[in-house]
């Protein structure tokens, strides 16, 4: 089928994917996979209907039907190689768990209403309810290494988490009812595994991708709007019963109607090796088509391990409470269609930084000394401007020093200064101190900086 870029993609029925339109409930899409197939089981030496319905069916009476699907009586003998058709409804559905592999900030379950705790590597299932609140992050962990992942401000129920006997197909459906999840899903091979996240109004469908989904507030209508955002892959999803695929690269949101390219990602505009300050400014180059950007931190590549995001309407991203380490930061940006671009990710290592300083006048001008208690080698610089605070304006003194310096300046005029120190490691890292102001004056003969 022939389509083009910002143009629908309906969906093909003899594709790999499968897709249910948003108006099924969870038991609807249940019933699609167990009333449309039904499996093959080749009888082994020693078979009966009775142990094979002991160790598959959810209900022993239902090895009645099966000896009448298959012509035989329940007494008659089995021998090895017969064929046995199964209806997949007849087989018995394992609730399995998802594992708490990342959790922090303030986080909370509840189990049917009740509120309860949630801890790492706390086993999770059905019917159980997440709620992430202001910098609260929690990504949960699948049996077959599948991460969903919950930042800031979201809420996610567990519909369905099974394992299928006998075949060993996979069933598991999410809820998103507030904000936003990211999915990394294991590729589902059997064509009877599914796997969806669901709003109150849609449904997406996925058979192994990177992937995010939004339920949120949309900034121009200020009304709720499903969010899709494919990064690999290829999802399925349906806005306002339009069915389409959505491919990688690609996302699309229920208000426009179709799917736009994503935005690529912003870059910092400052080197990122090793980070000196305590709270450290990554500032990002600015893109027109960029409405707000998202920063994310984590201990690991993967970002499961979340530590803080921001959303911003600035170029300016501020890392606090940074200990000393290795980081990774995520950065991307929403686009005027609400959809987050693509990502990138920037290793950061942290190692703070000490920087003493100060200064005082005198009668015959002032004296600037500092001190940088640090093994490495460290390259220092004072500059001063004959003016109030300004980035702009012009060092009269521009000197450069060590981790330590006495800088005595004779003969300065009297008014308002503004001077700052600058230290910078060559194995990476600076520290800028804000500009700080010293007032000199003839009639007082000592006046330390303020």
């Amino acid at each position: 089928m022939f389509w083009k870029r910002g143009s629908l993609r309906p969906f093909l029925l003899g594709c790999a994917l499968l897709f249910l339109g948003s108006g099924h409930s969870e038991k609807a899409v249940a019933a699609h996979f167990e009333n449309h197939q039904s499996v093959e089981y080749i009888v082994e030496q020693g078979d009966t209907l009775s142990s094979i319905a002991q160790r598959y069916f959810d209900r022993i009476s239902d090895m009645e039907a099966i000896a009448k699907r298959a012509g035989v009586s329940l007494s008659q003998p089995l021998h090895a190689g017969f064929h046995l058709n199964i209806p997949k409804a007849f087989l018995r559905r394992e609730i399995s768990t998802a594992v708490v592999s990342h959790i922090s900030g303030p986080v909370t379950l509840f189990i049917h209403g009740k509120r309860g705790c949630l801890q790492q590597g706390q086993p999770v299932t059905e019917q159980m309810t997440i709620e992430t609140g202001s910098s609260g992050f929690v990504t949960l962990l699948l049996p077959d290494g599948s991460h969903v992942s919950m930042p800031s401000m979201s809420q996610i129920t567990i519909t369905r988490l099974r394992k299928v006997a006998l075949t060993g197909a996979v069933e598991r459906s999410f809820k998103l009812e507030a904000g936003h999840v990211r999915v990394h899903a294991t590729p589902l091979f059997r064509s009877d595994s599914y796997f969806h996240i669901a709003t109150p109004s849609s449904l997406t469908a996925v058979r192994g991708t990177d992937f995010r989904v939004h339920y949120i507030e949309n900034s121009k209508t200020h009304k709720k709007e499903n969010i899709v955002e494919v990064l690999e892959g290829l999802v399925t999803t349906d806005n306002h019963k339009i069915v389409y695929a959505v491919p990688g690269g690609y996302g699309t949101n229920s208000i426009e109607k179709l799917d736009f390219p994503l935005n690529t990602p912003p870059s910092p505009s400052n080197r990122l090796t090793i980070l000196r300050d305590a709270e450290p400014d990554i500032f990002l180059s600015k893109m027109p088509t960029a409405s707000v950007y998202h920063a994310e931190l984590s201990k690991d590549p993967d970002f499961s391990d979340l530590l803080s995001e921001s959303w911003l309407d600035n170029t300016d991203v501020k890392l606090q409470g940074l200990g000393d380490g290795h980081y990774y930061l995520r950065l991307s940006a929403v686009d005027n269609h609400d959809l987050e671009g693509e990502e990138k990710v920037f290793p950061i290592d942290h190692k703070t930084g000490h920087l003493e300083a100060s200064a005082y006048s005198f009668s015959e001008g002032a004296v600037f000394q500092w001190k940088i208690p640090d093994n490495e080698v460290v390259i220092s610089r004072l500059q001063v401007v004959a003016s109030k605070i300004s980035e702009t304006a012009i060092p009269i003194v521009d000197q450069l020093g060590g981790k330590t310096g006495l800088v005595k300046i004779s003969s300065l005029p009297e008014g308002d200064y503004s001077w700052r120190i600058i230290a910078a490691w060559p194995a990476g890292g600076q520290i800028i101190l804000p500009f700080r102001k010293l007032h000199i004056s003839g009639n007082n003969p000592m006046k330390k900086n303020e």
